[in-house]
């Protein structure tokens, strides 16, 4: 029998992940945004 709580670690883990790397691809995609909207005029 699997432990729950490893289990839902397991999940909250994987959840961290895809979002932080989510994150990280949002803060690069909005700088290079910011950086062309300022000086792209």
């Amino acid at each position: 029998m699997i432990n729950i709580f490893t289990l839902v670690g397991r999940i909250t883990r994987d959840l961290e992940l895809r979002y932080r790397r989510l994150f990280e691809t949002y803060k690069k995609e909005a700088k290079k945004w910011y950086t062309f909207r300022v000086f792209g005029n």
